[in-house]
């Protein structure tokens, strides 16, 4: 789990960060991106019904993000809200497959 600080808890924050966001796509992960002008990040994780009908599935994928997260958060620039939106083809990747489609996502909008 992170930390509370560190999510973005209300509708108001995800539709702001959905709408004005930059973004970068690919066919695991969505990432949105907007600044926040705090001394932290914030981040948002959508898994969709779509996704998957079972919560099991979804909250897995989750989990998976949040560890992700957590890994990079010390390397990455502070004061940004970030909202990671899942494909359903995270359901058939591997770990390792959706740590790397993360990690390029950051990259390219230049949070790592």
């Amino acid at each position: 789990m992170l930390a509370k600080a560190n999510r973005l808890t209300k509708d108001k924050e995800f539709t702001k960060t959905f709408r004005k966001g930059r973004s970068s796509y690919d066919s695991i992960v969505g990432v949105k991106i907007i600044k926040n002008n705090l001394q932290i990040n914030r981040f948002g994780i959508i898994v969709g019904r779509k996704i998957s009908k079972k919560a099991v599935e979804r909250n897995r994928i989750k989990r998976q993000i949040r560890a992700i997260i957590r890994q990079k958060i010390e390397l990455m620039k502070v004061g940004n809200d970030v909202l990671l939106i899942i494909t359903p083809e995270a359901l058939t990747v591997s770990f390792r497959d959706l740590e790397k489609s993360v990690y390029l996502n950051f990259k390219k909008l230049e949070i790592l």
